[in-house]
This record gives C-alpha cells, structure tokens and sequence, in this order.
C-alpha cells in the first residue's frame, strides 16, 4: 500500500507589530491642540466624532468625522481639535518595519464598515489588557493589568494587525480614495471636496438638497459629485445621513434627551424615517443602541455583534 504524502504550505507574515506605544480613545475639548512631536514609530488617528486639523512637515490638512490619517516614522505631525464642536478620536501607536505598511504613510481615507469593525475589535482587546494611559509631561505609556495573559496580548496584537494589513491591501490596490497628506497644495476638486465635508459638518442639524450645497459651494451638481467622491470616497447625501447617525449616536451616548427629541434636532421628519434610517447604518433600531452600550476604562464599547466602529459605538 503506497504511503499518502501530506505536504505542508509555508505561510508568510508580512506584518508584524514589534511593541505598541499606545492604543486609547480620547475625548478633547474644543480648545485642545497637541505639542508638535517627531518620533520613530507609526501613529494612525482616526476622527471617530468631530473634525480635526492636522498639520505634518508636508503640509496641513483637514480630517473629518469617519476618516484615519497615517503617521509613518519620522513624520513631524500636530493635531489640532475643532473649535466649533467636541471631538473624539482613537489614536494608536507602534512600532512596525514592515515594507507592507509603506502604501499608508502619508495617505488619508474613510474607514469602510470592515475596516470599522477590524479597529473596533482592536481597541476592544486592548481595554482588556490596558487599564489606562499615562500621559505626563516626559513621557507617555500603557498601564497593563496585572495577570494580563499570552494569549490576551496576542488577541490586541493580531487584531491590531489584522486591521492594518485590510488598510494597506487597499492601499497597495489603490481601491480606496486616498490622497496625500500634503493637502496645503491640494488642486482644486480636492479644495472642493474639503469644502463640502465642512459645510455638511456644519448644517447638520438641517436638512439639505444637492442643489442647496451647490449654491452654497457654488459649484455645478457634477462638480460638486466628482469631487465629493474622489475625497471622501463617498457620494454627498449618503456621507450627510451618516453624519446625522454618528451625531445621533453622540446623543444617545452623551446627551439626556428622548429619541423623538434626537430626531427632530437632526431634521429627520418624524421618529420613524429617523428610526429607519439608523437601522440602515448601524444595523440596529436606536434602542438596542442604547441599551448596547457600555463603558469601560474611559473607551467607549458595544456589542461586537452591531456596527461597532471603534466608535463606542
């Protein structure tokens, strides 16, 4: 009888995640503006609510609610909270010198729902083992739990991994709207782009019309669509919806205040298109929101089952 040869495939790790500086989600206030710092590691911030301004040694940009910035090593970079409104973003930090991280430096883009969810799950991880940051004057880290097992430091690790390699496969396919950071001498459909992603952030209490924001921007509706899209990735009013369900979610989270009164501040015409339309994005009806939601350690967590961006959401 002939013996059945078993032969076994070699399987390459191109990512791999040497030490984690830190991995937290923070709430700032309107007046926050980070010290300028330059350091050998990889950063990515991610906007998660609000709007951000981000200044790097390549230019200045704008990052608004729902889209990830990459710091490669050595890129001087300060972040700057918006004045007009709170924001929230999830920072995470680590050292990685592996060539498949090269497509995102410098690159800025919207998270999808996967990408979403893989960041979730990383940061779920990481308040597991971390119990808090430490972030004084000389020096910043992880505090870890003690008893923190193995095999919970390699769930963060390969989560976290796991979330950077979906980012830089598109990247390297270029499959996703990216743009380079050096958005100071953007031409002039990105300028337009950055535009309408202001303008919506700021009428989100209304209820807008292409033909509203194209007055507004001044623009015809085919100009204000090639370059809505080619910055956001995103056509206009299905980025605007979003904006009012993250904005929605910020209510039921911080905000004492009834559905009804939650849809009719964001110009949703009656509780239920409201309630309808939140399903649509979130995968859940505004009550099993709330009830999902939880805190723990300062990072805001849900059931991993539901659309569950980083966003404590």
């Amino acid at each position: 009888m002939d013996e059945k040869r078993f032969l076994a495939q070699t399987l390459r790790h191109p990512l791999h995640i040497t030490q984690v500086i830190s991995a937290f989600y923070s709430d700032l206030g309107q007046d926050f503006i980070s010290r300028g710092e330059i350091h050998d590691f990889w950063e990515f911030v991610y906007v998660d609510r609000g709007h951000l301004h981000v200044e790097t040694d390549l230019g200045s940009y704008p990052l608004a609610q729902g889209q990830i910035t990459f710091h490669p090593p050595m890129e001087y970079h300060r972040h700057i909270a918006s004045q007009d409104q709170d924001t929230s973003l999830c920072i995470a930090a680590f050292y990685c010198d592996s060539p498949a991280l090269a497509p995102m430096a410098h690159r800025t883009f919207i998270l999808d729902d996967t990408r979403r969810r893989a960041l979730s799950q990383a940061l779920k991880y990481a308040t597991d083992i971390f119990s808090s940051l430490v972030d004084a004057q000389d020096v910043l880290y992880l505090v870890k739990k003690p008893d923190v097992s193995e095999v919970q430091e390699q769930l963060f690790t390969n989560s976290l991994e796991s979330f950077l390699l979906l980012c830089a496969q598109e990247a390297a396919g270029h499959s996703l709207s990216l743009r380079p950071a050096d958005a100071i001498a953007c031409t002039r459909a990105e300028h337009l782009g950055q535009r309408a992603v202001d303008y919506l952030a700021r009428h989100l209490m209304e209820s807008l019309s292409i033909s509203q924001i194209c007055a507004a921007l001044g623009c015809s509706k085919t100009t204000l669509s090639t370059a809505f899209r080619a910055y956001t990735g995103s056509s206009v009013i299905p980025y605007f919806n979003r904006l009012k369900i993250e904005a929605a979610k910020n209510m039921i989270r911080f905000e004492d205040l009834t559905l009804t009164q939650i849809a009719a501040r964001l110009n949703f015409c009656n509780l239920n298109y409201f309630s309808t339309a939140f399903r649509r994005y979130t995968g859940m009806h505004p009550r099993e929101y709330a009830k999902s939601l939880k805190v723990h350690n300062g990072v805001y967590l849900v059931n991993p089952e539901h659309d569950a961006i980083l966003r404590h959401s």
